[in-house]
């Protein structure tokens, strides 16, 4: 009699884990969670020589700077959604105020990316990318 009873309660602990084991893959897919490292990483079209070229041709180096001479990098991140679109786009390493809003302004207005892959899933991925000011 006690066989039969472990029987059944191994089944329904197994049938309990395979659902939280869906629960698992459902929320791969959820719209709310960002991966920092993915399978396939998001690509601007054409690859990142690409995306600097978009930069170079798009950053201004602000007129109101005037005879300051800053150069250097400002680093921005970003999440790449699914549909490939920019969001959520903010400084980690700033440089000067108008440098930094200058390096936000091109990165929010960047071409759609190729999204990020996890597990043969589209998901929306956190990138950071520097963005380089010279003065010529």
């Amino acid at each position: 009699m006690k066989k039969p009873l472990l029987i059944i309660a191994f089944l329904l602990f197994a049938c309990m884990v395979k659902a939280q084991k869906n629960d698992t893959v459902k929320s791969i897919s959820s719209d709310t969670l960002i991966f920092y490292k993915v399978e396939h990483e998001p690509e601007f079209p054409g690859g990142m020589k690409k995306f600097y070229k978009y930069v170079a041709k798009n950053l201004h180096y602000p007129a109101n700077m005037g005879t300051i001479d800053v150069q250097g990098k400002v680093f921005i991140q970003f999440i790449v959604e699914k549909d490939g679109s920019v969001s959520h786009v903010k400084v980690t390493k700033s440089l000067y105020d108008d440098l930094d809003k200058e390096a936000l302004r091109v990165v929010s207005n960047s071409p759609k990316w190729n999204p990020g892959v996890q597990n043969g899933h589209i998901v929306r991925v956190h990138y950071v990318v520097p963005i380089d000011f010279t003065v010529l």
